[in-house]
């Protein structure tokens, strides 16, 4: 019999949830930190009961969260205020998405509050640097809180607008993508209730006609459009425009989207896009 499996989700942690939580501190700091902090630094802070108080400390104040995946704890996240404190994955389940997950769920608890968040990290942790980077934060050079003693760190910032725009701009180039546009069921997830579309030639397109045609559009060796100087901005909570060229062999078009904040909070979806031919530019 297959094992069922279900989404990982994020919530507060309970009381029940405090000892796992502090082993998994442990076992991921004594297996992943000793490379950039060192043994000794590592093995002060894990033996002395450092680990288990910070965890503990920020339960009490209401800042612990939990990732549950498969009916088990898979990481924690605290979190200060606009700040992500500590945010790990076990691991044993490292290496699965889930880190970008967590990220991406303590950017969307805490940018619901907060204008601008912010994590940071030491400047030896090079997989940390990487990681962040690459889910879009922006590092901002050393804490202003970092004192003369102790290992390096560097600050990372992340905007609401930025968060955002990357949602949006991820939404657009996957639909832009052969395989997609080929799936309707792919393709339905992505829009709007609402959608509406004027095409470049002028067609106007609803929701259903334009899932119905997408397929009929991809040709098996089609690499699909190139896609030059996208540009976002977050018009409005909830709202993104996105702004953007395309180019298809010998035919280009300026093309203008419009993603609106699903009401989970969580999905971007198009609600509206016009192309406009530019041969002449």
């Amino acid at each position: 019999m297959t094992a069922t499996r279900s989404a990982p989700v994020l919530r507060p942690a309970r009381a029940d949830d405090l000892a796992a939580l502090q082993e998994l501190a442990r076992r991921t700091i004594d297996a992943r930190y000793r490379a950039f902090l060192g043994d000794e630094a590592v093995d002060a802070y894990v033996g002395s009961g450092a680990s288990d108080e910070h965890v503990a400390a920020h339960f009490r104040a209401g800042g612990l969260h939990c990732l549950e995946a498969d009916g088990a704890l898979a990481g924690l996240l605290i979190t200060e205020g606009p700040t992500v404190d500590l945010l790990m994955i076990d691991v044993d389940r490292q290496r699965r998405g889930l880190g970008r997950l967590l990220l991406s769920e303590a950017e969307r608890l805490l940018l619901a509050t907060y204008e601008e968040i912010r994590l940071e990290t030491f400047t030896s942790n090079l997989a940390a640097l990487a990681f962040y980077e690459a889910c879009g934060w922006t590092a901002s050079g050393r804490p202003e809180s970092e004192g003369p003693w102790g290992p390096e760190r560097v600050e990372f910032r992340r905007t609401r607008e930025g968060h955002a725009v990357d949602a949006a701009v991820t939404g657009e180039l996957a639909l832009l993508t052969p395989g997609v546009r080929a799936d309707p069921g792919q393709a339905a997830r992505l829009l709007d209730p609402g959608f509406t579309e004027i095409g470049a030639s002028g067609t106007l397109w609803t929701r259903e006609a334009i899932l119905a045609a997408l397929p009929t559009f991809e040709e098996a060796d089609d690499p699909g459009a190139e896609v030059l100087d996208m540009t976002g901005t977050l018009l409005a909570p909830g709202w993104v425009q996105l702004r953007f060229v395309t180019v298809r062999g010998e035919r280009r078009a300026r093309r203008t989207s419009l993603w609106r904040l699903a009401e989970d909070g969580v999905r971007w979806r198009l609600y509206f896009h016009q192309g406009t031919p530019a041969e002449g530019d």
